[in-house]
């Protein structure tokens, strides 16, 4: 498990991560400006326009306007960041099985498979959950009749209750290697969800013990990176204090903890440098994201050693697999070349029979 912090060291799958993280805040940005301007009808974001569009969004009782909102919302956040990530899995599990680096070409139908097969698998138990609402409506009748048609409905109503749950907790866990088997595997949709679920399945406490070696990967790549950037930081500091330059770093603090009034003033050098600080603190989120996709990845090679005794360099990593079916041109060639064959078996069938006529 280790072994992702090594493969999260590769500029190229951090700046694939970035993209992941700008998209992210392209996100709550555009939601922000959004719910802003619908609290105040005024584009320009304030403080009691953000307020009020929290209170807009999460205030209680909850409604399910609200619910329908975030399911909107995480859902088309998640269209992009998985997307977006795609590649730092792919060239990740190209470097495992096959030790092939560099420039990959874009794979946009793993890339769609990654984020969607995700989303698919909570669509399963989603729909139970709408019949379990169909189930309950009788709720609403008073009397005797809305009574009895209860207690009939609602017991089938607890059945696809438990079913629903189950699926969403199956498919939750189950998630992170959603992602990891589309970008390995690439043949379809079903089996990016149903491989990983059957895993979990399989090896629940294997997965466990693997799910718990990696939060432990993460601590630790979490722990060295922040040190590594701190003491960068601490390093430019005392630089500065070397060169007089003291009062700079005060500012650049300042600016770092509440860059308003410095946004409002010609002394913008400590706004950029704080600027610097936290784009530098953003590429530290971006490496830990590497780090925990390559150890989701491990994790199902990992699962697929266990359960079905395949090692790393005999993974097929889809292009691979894809290789082994033939396209459009290579089956119309192929029926074409079945064709002539049996013609010419028809022709070689019949030449016996018109000889003797041909001698008369």
């Amino acid at each position: 498990m280790p072994q992702a912090i090594v493969l999260a060291c590769n500029l190229r799958r951090v700046a694939q991560a970035c993209f992941a993280l700008l998209w992210t805040a392209a996100i709550v940005l555009a939601l922000s400006l959004v719910l802003n301007w619908r609290a105040t009808g005024d584009t320009q974001i304030t403080p009691e326009g953000l307020d009020a569009a929290w209170q807009a969004v999460f205030g209680t009782p909850v409604r399910p306007g609200q619910v329908l909102f975030w399911v909107c919302v995480l859902a088309g956040w998640w269209l992009g960041f998985g997307y977006l990530n795609a590649p730092v899995l792919r060239g990740a599990a190209l470097e495992i099985a096959r030790d092939e680096r560099g420039k990959l070409p874009p794979e946009p139908l793993l890339y769609r498979m990654a984020a969607g097969a995700p989303l698919l698998a909570m669509l399963i138990p989603a729909v139970l959950l709408v019949a379990v609402a169909i189930l309950v409506l009788p709720a609403h009748l008073d009397g005797l009749a809305g009574s009895l048609l209860l207690l009939i409905t609602l017991p089938l109503a607890l059945v696809c209750a438990l079913v629903a749950a189950a699926g969403f907790l199956l498919f939750g866990l189950a998630a992170p290697l959603m992602p990891a088997t589309a970008v390995v595997e690439g043949r379809d949709y079903l089996e990016a969800l149903s491989r990983p679920a059957g895993f979990v399945l399989q090896k629940p406490f294997r997965y466990a013990a693997y799910f718990l070696a990696k939060l432990a990967v993460v601590a630790l790549a979490a722990v060295a990176g922040g040190a590594v950037l701190a003491l960068a930081w601490l390093l430019i500091a005392a630089c500065l204090y070397a060169v007089g330059a003291s009062d700079v770093v005060a500012a650049v603090w300042a600016a770092a903890t509440d860059p308003a009034p410095l946004t409002d003033t010609p002394n913008l050098p400590p706004f950029v440098m704080a600027s610097i600080f936290w784009g530098s603190v953003g590429m530290l989120v971006c490496w830990l994201s590497v780090v925990s996709q390559c150890a989701d990845l491990i994790t199902y090679l990992l699962l697929r050693y266990r359960i079905e005794g395949t090692t790393f360099d005999q993974v097929m990593v889809a292009s691979e697999r894809l290789a082994l079916f033939p396209t459009a041109t290579e089956t119309a060639a192929q029926a074409e070349e079945a064709r002539q064959r049996f013609d010419a078996r028809q022709a070689a069938q019949a030449a016996p029979k018109a000889e003797p006529a041909g001698s008369e």
